[in-house]
């Protein structure tokens, strides 16, 4: 349509779109279609007149274009001498651009008319699609035709439509105003806008919605490059803060903006590598400025495509070894300096992304790239690396970082480029940090450099493996002569030596999480120190964390080394070896150190899972390295999660409460994790899920998805844990001497979430929720009342099943309201006690009126037992039959059975007749009272029952299932 109007006024422009015929109809009914209130007109109506309007604007170029020309050629017939002009020449040309004149003042008539009948109306209707198509060609008119539209009388209705609720309709608006900033000589007439809407262009970088985000930067960067001072430094620094922002597209367009900002020329020295000197000076600065030094890896990411000074190596290196006088850089610059080394080299040498900025697939064009990088970045800094190591031995800061870049290096550069002397100085400076520090972060580190250098598949495996067993040595002797000091002195020994011993311990120990030092053959040494600290003689809690952390890497090395061609020996001692660190841990458990008691907690959680049932899929070998839990180290580690998990934070430092909060999830999500992979049963998740609303700030997320995962195994166990968490923090309510409400309403917010969590089909869940209900009910008349004719002491759970109703359909509704008189003899009381029960029934029978009336009368007389009259000692047993008439013959098969009585008692007989007939009332009462219930389909004669396999069964309605036959028998036995 676009195009046919297009064409249609090119093709008249010249004379017909003048007579004043055509062009008035096509206006009138376009606008006239444009005040329709069916939709799909009006949208039609603006369409066709937006383009019309945008093609009567090119009439009007084409026009003043042939005015101009005619203006020049009538100036220069008049320039001519009185005998070269001649005048019907120039009579022609005043015709003609008088001519032109009036077409060009009807085609603005046009414009006029066109614009106020229908953009003045349409830009605020309520169809966004259609305010979007106003904003596009108005900016598509102010860049054609400037001179006409280009005044504050047109810009007002973009300024208004930022503030537009629709977030299409902002993008439209921003990406109109774009190309009018990046044009210079149209600023002149922007200047009142810009300062009327710039505060809120700035404010649209803040956008809920990341599109919007983007083209407001993308503004703020065409009037930063036209018009530097129209923005305060306040605005920049606005735009500054989102090259941290988790969106990719967002942070990259404010890269743009800080490059075109901060990252100006400068007057670079004459070697090369000083080039980007200036940037990276400005770069660390800008970073330590924003006080957001975590995030650099997310300032790199936003920079990498617009500035080659992330990929400058040399420049970086040289401002950290050879940067003398004013080009110095002082401790801070300097760490920053090489966080953004690290940062960038890791992009450099992998293409990922940092975390939170989603993940892509690299090309081949990428991956190409992404190879080259990583060689020239090897090539560079595996001849500084050493050095640079050695320089900042002692900041441990700038090591870990410095550390990381051994694993961006390409392995094979050292093997074909010759550089076997710097391979040996790099292990050499890794095997002296080692031994010399005892910083966690420098240690593990240089784990993963040494585990990265000893790759199998490399030329240098052979020499870096040489280098690492050399350490590993060297650390191992030191830890014997030490333990052996040990030993002599019975556990007892000065601070400097038990620290020494300690330190060498714990370098093994992050060692060994990365390397495989079983064949020194420590475990079983590390089980006697583990066993002297259970016991009181090792006081050292450091020196056992860390004796936990070794003895289970080596089993741990050892496990892995066991296939189907293990001998009977080498799984012989691996199970004994599990067996015995299960036993310690446990027994370390409840250790009055902290520190011990998680790091033998961490230790048995890990076993436990590595030597669990799926080991079975290995073979016989690997079946009888399987670990169950015997009771001892289930209680013990339920009882560690109530000790050291859910427990209230102590005032202090925030970052060390913010540190220990992290542990302390840690702890619990290994917990979680042995319940659903059944190492621990679902029960022992009671003490957890009884914590869901007293801690969901900290560990909602983790207790949430535990529930979930519980929940395919299965549905039935979930609901009886949670009925024992709500029963169990019930009765801890009862047994409080004031009991706070608020402790009432906090089992009741448990409950609440309990019932959200089975999902919205409550007929995938019927058969726990009615469980739950069941049970409940039991469990609130399970003790009985302190006076005779009083309310069970715990009636007022019902309070708590309440919050479960609402999952219950109205069949079961009628089942539970009969098991819950049969359960509870209430007899008329309205009494304060009594009030759980009445509000718990009345919200069973709400909105369903047949129950109402069929229960209450049932309700208001509750039915007693009858009396047994008791036979006199001469009377024949068979007397009292023998003279009576014979009871009546049973009625016909197709006669309809009696009515139920109200609230009586569910038999065999009944239970037949209701199947027989359909009695939906009648067969789910049945089905509830034993716990069994059917998933009927109420539309159809033939009932759908669940099998014992999984499958579904028809069953026929005129016959008794075996199984409601028997649940009878268990409620006749009741």
């Amino acid at each position: 349509m676009a195009e046919l109007i297009s064409l249609l006024i090119k093709q008249c422009q010249y004379n017909i779109i003048y007579d004043q015929f055509m062009m008035d109809s096509i206006l009138n009914v376009l606008i006239g279609l444009t005040d329709s209130q069916v939709r799909a007109f009006r949208h039609t109506g603006t369409f066709g007149t937006l383009k019309l309007m945008t093609a009567i604007v090119e009439s009007i170029n084409t026009v003043e274009t042939q005015l101009s020309q005619t203006k020049k050629q009538l100036q220069s017939e008049r320039g001519k001498s009185v005998a070269r002009r001649g005048n019907e020449r120039l009579d022609l040309l005043q015709k003609k651009k008088k001519e032109l004149e009036e077409n060009e003042s009807e085609l603005k008539g046009m414009i006029t008319y066109a614009f106020k009948g229908t953009f003045a109306s349409r830009y605020r209707d309520i169809f966004a699609e259609i305010r979007c198509l106003c904003m596009i060609e108005l900016g598509e008119w102010m860049l054609k035709c400037p001179e006409l539209f280009l005044e504050d009388g047109y810009l007002k209705y973009i300024g208004w439509s930022l503030y537009d609720k629709d977030s299409q309709v902002r993008i439209r608006c921003l990406q109109s105003l774009r190309p009018l900033f990046t044009d210079g000589s149209l600023l002149p007439k922007l200047e009142l806008f810009t300062s009327r809407f710039k505060e809120r262009v700035i404010q649209m970088s803040l956008d809920r919605d990341p599109e919007v985000a983007m083209e407001a930067i993308r503004v703020a960067c065409s009037v930063l490059e036209n018009n530097e001072a129209a923005l305060s430094d306040r605005d920049c620094e606005t735009i500054y803060e989102h090259v941290f922002v988790l969106h990719r597209g967002v942070a990259q367009a404010a890269g743009e903006f800080l490059t075109k900002k901060l990252f100006k020329s400068h007057e670079t020295s004459s070697r090369r590598r000083n080039v980007n000197g200036p940037y990276l000076r400005d770069l660390v600065t800008f970073l330590i400025e924003s006080e957001i030094h975590e995030h650099a890896a997310y300032l790199v990411d936003a920079l990498w495509e617009l500035h080659p000074m992330v990929k400058d190596w040399e420049c970086m290196t040289d401002l950290l070894l050879h940067a003398e006088g004013d080009d110095a850089l002082d401790n801070e610059q300097e760490t920053w300096l090489i966080e953004i080394l690290a940062c960038c080299a890791r992009q450099a040498a992998t293409g990922e992304l940092p975390v939170g900025r989603g993940h892509r697939k690299l090309s081949n064009k990428e991956q190409k790239s992404t190879g080259t990088d990583r060689t020239k970045l090897t090539e560079h800094l595996s001849m500084n690396l050493p050095t640079l190591l050695a320089k900042y031995a002692a900041d441990t800061d700038k090591l870990s970082n410095l550390l990381v870049l051994v694993q961006c290096f390409e392995l094979d550069v050292f093997g074909t480029g010759r550089r076997e002397r710097q391979l040996d100085s790099l292990l050499k400076e890794l095997a002296e940090l080692v031994k010399r520090h005892t910083h966690n972060k420098v240690l593990e580190e240089c784990a993963r450099a040494l585990e990265c250098l000893c790759d199998e598949s490399r030329p240098i495996f052979n020499k870096c493996d040489l280098a690492r067993s050399t350490l590993c040595d060297e650390l191992v002797e030191s830890f014997q002569s030490n333990l052996q000091k040990l030993v002599e002195k019975n556990g007892r020994l000065p601070d400097d030596e038990l620290f020494r011993l300690a330190s060498s311990l714990k370098r093994m120990a992050i060692l060994g999480k990365h390397h495989d030092l079983s064949r020194f053959a420590l475990a079983d040494r590390l089980v006697v120190l583990l066993k002297w600290t259970d016991e009181g003689k090792l006081k050292s809690e450091e020196l056992a964390a860390h004796c936990a952390s070794v003895a289970f890497s080596e089993l741990n090395w050892m496990l892995a080394s066991v296939d189907s061609h293990s001998n009977a020996d080498t799984v012989r001692r691996v199970r004994s070896l599990a067996v015995q660190l299960q036993t310690v841990f446990a027994g370390l458990l409840s250790h009055s150190e902290d520190l011990v008691a998680e790091s033998a907690f961490a230790g048995l959680a890990d076993l436990l899972v590595c030597f669990s049932r799926h080991l079975e899929e290995g073979g016989d070998p690997m079946n009888s390295l399987i670990v169950i839990p015997d009771d001892f180290v289930k209680r013990a580690m339920s009882l560690f999660i109530d000790e050291h998990v859910f427990v209230e934070e102590e005032e202090g430092d925030e970052q060390e409460n913010l540190e220990r909060m992290y542990q302390r999830r840690r702890m619990l999500a290994a917990y979680c994790r042995m319940i659903t992979c059944n190492i621990l049963p679902m029960q022992r998740a009671m003490s957890v899920f009884k914590q869901y609303v007293k801690f969901f700030d900290q560990f909602g997320d983790i207790i949430k998805m535990t529930i979930s995962k519980c929940r395919e195994i299965s549905k039935i166990g979930v609901a009886k844990v949670m009925l024992q968490a709500l029963q169990s923090l019930y009765e801890e309510f009862v047994a409080l001497p004031d009991r706070p409400i608020n402790k009432l309403q906090t089992i009741k917010e448990l409950a609440r979430k309990f019932a959200l969590l089975f999902g919205l089909d409550v007929i995938k869940s019927r058969e726990a929720i009615v469980l739950i209900h069941r049970e409940g009910i039991k469990s609130s008349v399970s003790v009985p009342p302190e006076q005779p004719d009083g309310a069970p002491a715990l009636l007022g759970f019902l309070d708590v099943l309440h919050e479960f109703n609402n999952k219950l359909i109205k069949q079961d509704k009628r089942a539970i309201v009969r098991f819950l008189d049969a359960q509870v003899r209430h007899a008329g009381q309205t009494s304060e006690p009594w009030r759980p029960f009445l509000n718990y029934r009345a919200n069973l029978l709400a909105g369903d009126e047949d129950a109402q009336s069929t229960y209450s009368e049932s309700f208001a007389r509750p039915q007693r037992p009858p009396a047994r009259r008791k036979r006199r000692a001469n009377e024949d047993p068979l007397s009292s039959t023998r003279n009576k008439t014979p009871p009546p013959p049973p009625p016909p098969p197709t006669q309809q059975p009696p009515a139920p009585r109200p609230g009586g008692r569910m038999t065999r007989a009944r239970a037949a007749a209701a199947i027989a007939h359909g009695d939906e009332e009648e067969m789910n009462e049945s089905s509830i009272l034993a716990g069994n219930l059917s998933l009927e389909s109420e539309s159809s004669g033939r009932k759908r029952k669940p099998a014992h396999n999984g499958t579904s069964i028809d069953l026929d309605t005129n016959q008794l299932s075996p199984l409601v036959e028997a649940s009878m028998d268990d409620s006749d036995d009741e």
